[in-house]
């Protein structure tokens, strides 16, 4: 038998010139090529799930929309979930308070109030009477939405708890 050829069902073909055999990859070339996309797609899962959550932003001045009673001026605040503390992969619904006027590039001015403990989602969605369906997000800084919905579910619940919160009569 020739060594430019090799046997086979269909007949002989010929083999591959000896200048092409080392331009294939190896197996180890190939696995580490899936461990770093593996490890690429966890890295980006991982910022998605820390940075990608529905939040619900108001300021107020001091009283019930901060949770305070003795605090001076006015403050942005945000309803959304946070990570019970650095290792733990449980999250936490809470206010997260700054002054409206904060500047500091730390947040050392910011305050945490913890609300409900172990939660796992929360969705905010706002009702649009101009188009008489629920919408993501609520970009008219002119108008308040009518209707506010807030539903939070809990890994130890089957079912998510649903809030809807008026913010103007509805007619009926």
């Amino acid at each position: 038998m020739h060594s430019a050829q090799r046997p086979n069902a269909a007949g002989k073909l010929p083999a591959l010139p000896r200048g092409l055999r080392g331009r294939a990859f190896t197996l180890l070339e190939i696995m580490l090529a899936v461990l770093i996309l593996g490890m690429m797609a966890l890295v980006i899962y991982r910022f998605v799930q820390a940075n990608v959550r529905d939040e619900l932003t108001w300021f107020c001045s001091a009283g019930p929309g901060v949770l305070t009673r003795y605090a001076s001026g006015d403050y942005r605040v945000n309803l959304r979930l946070r990570r019970h503390d650095a290792k733990s992969q449980q999250l936490d619904l809470g206010l997260l308070r700054t002054p409206k006027d904060d500047t500091a590039v730390s947040n050392e001015h910011e305050t945490w109030v913890r609300l409900i403990d172990n939660v796992a989602t929360l969705q905010i969605r706002f009702f649009d009477s101009r188009l008489n369906t629920w919408v993501q997000r609520w970009t008219d800084t002119v108008t308040l939405p009518r209707l506010v919905k807030v539903v939070i579910g809990r890994t130890d619940a089957k079912v998510p708890t649903e809030i809807i919160v008026p913010l103007a009569r509805m007619p009926l």
